[in-house]
């Protein structure tokens, strides 16, 4: 490792960022006559589904009534329905 003989490089000065108040109410009203807007978001059945399995009730239920089917041998696959899923997620 080499030493520069000059020093350190000289510092440079440091600006301070002016920040601006937050505002705490919208600087623009809706126009008359029209109602306020808002964000929204729909989600879809399939999201809405994950939502309600991702409970760690209904998880463990799942779970419980599966690993009984696989116990007692009633657990079967399709397997038309196995080639398809694995299909359309592109994993063949």
């Amino acid at each position: 490792m080499s030493v520069d003989p000059s020093g350190p490089a000289p510092l440079r000065p440091v600006h301070p960022i002016s920040r601006r108040p937050q505002q705490t109410e919208p600087s623009v009203s809706a126009p008359a006559g029209r109602p306020e807007q808002h964000d929204r978001i729909d989600l879809s059945a399939q999201a809405r589904g994950l939502a309600q399995a991702e409970s760690p009730e209904a998880r463990e239920a799942r779970v419980r009534a599966l690993r009984e089917s696989v116990a007692d041998g009633t657990y079967r696959v399709d397997p038309q329905d196995l080639a398809q899923r694995i299909a359309d997620r592109g994993e063949a």
